[in-house]
């Protein structure tokens, strides 16, 4: 049987070569790595090679986002973003920059700059001012309300229509804050988000990474003692568990993070996440 590589160029030109070398194909996919994808064309026809990896981003305010497109560095305002899309909810779209953003930008630049050859699938679910208790406006994975509206609505259509191959590296969960503000909330947040972290499990196990955007150290959250304490322990029991520091990141105001606060979380979630645990 005979193969071949294809690297096709924005759909339209290509180059191919029969039984490339390892050094050949090296030198081919890095001059033509900035639009490309990776196709493997056997007698039993043609096989895409480029990835498919998946995101969730959850939780309240600091998952919807709350900067200002305006605020982006330069370079993220002229991105295509040509490799990422969001789930709509009944299809996957170009991912575009609205007028108030959150950690997509950022995101899918570091994601498509360090995966010149991959597509990034953002399946994205937050509501403002949202617990983790029960109710049909909160988070608590027994009730019928943002959890599970999360998991059955969005996430799995959005895999089915990816297929088998699709990755999923990461959920990133942005929530605590609304539990630091009533001390019995706050108390029973440990239990929560473990019993939040078992149903991901059991729900979505195809997640590979849970990732807490830790609530920072201010003195609006009175309660933040439980709230963080049960966010590092979990994070301290489960290797795939993994919390980001977010009390030095910058704010656009006293609760939400601004452009630059969303830059260094995931500068801060890649350097925490090395490319061979985080995308494999």
């Amino acid at each position: 049987m005979t193969n071949k590589y294809l690297l096709t160029l924005s759909a339209i030109a290509f180059y191919s070569c029969a039984a490339p070398t390892s050094d050949e194909m090296s030198y081919d996919f890095e001059s033509t790595m900035a639009d490309a994808s990776i196709k493997l064309v056997t007698d039993e026809g043609e096989q895409d090679l480029s990835k498919k990896r998946v995101v969730v981003i959850a939780g309240q305010s600091n998952a919807i986002g709350w900067a200002k497109k305006d605020e982006l560095n330069p370079e993220l305002l002229d991105y295509g973003f040509s490799r990422t899309k969001v789930w709509s909810g009944s299809k996957w779209v170009q991912y575009s920059l609205d007028k108030r953003v959150g950690i997509e930008p950022q995101l899918a630049f570091t994601y498509e700059t360090e995966n010149p050859n991959d597509m990034l699938y953002i399946v994205k679910y937050a509501v403002d001012a949202t617990s983790l208790e029960k109710g049909k406006k909160h988070w608590h994975p027994e009730d019928k309300a943002h959890y599970q509206y999360l998991v059955e609505q969005l996430y799995r259509p959005a895999l089915d229509e990816l297929g088998e191959e699709a990755e999923v590296m990461a959920m990133l969960w942005f929530q605590g804050e609304s539990d630091s503000l009533v001390e019995k909330k706050a108390e029973r947040y440990s239990k929560n988000l473990n019993k939040l972290y078992d149903s991901i499990k059991k729900d979505m196990p195809e997640v590979k990474n849970f990732v807490i955007g830790g609530i920072p150290d201010k003195d609006i959250w009175m309660y933040q003692a439980d709230v963080r304490g049960a966010q590092e322990k979990l994070a301290a029991k489960y290797g795939n568990v993994k919390l980001i520091d977010t009390d030095k990141v910058s704010y656009g105001d006293t609760t939400h993070y601004d452009a630059k606060g969303y830059e260094q979380i995931v500068d801060k979630l890649w350097l925490q996440i090395n490319s061979d645990e985080l995308i494999r």
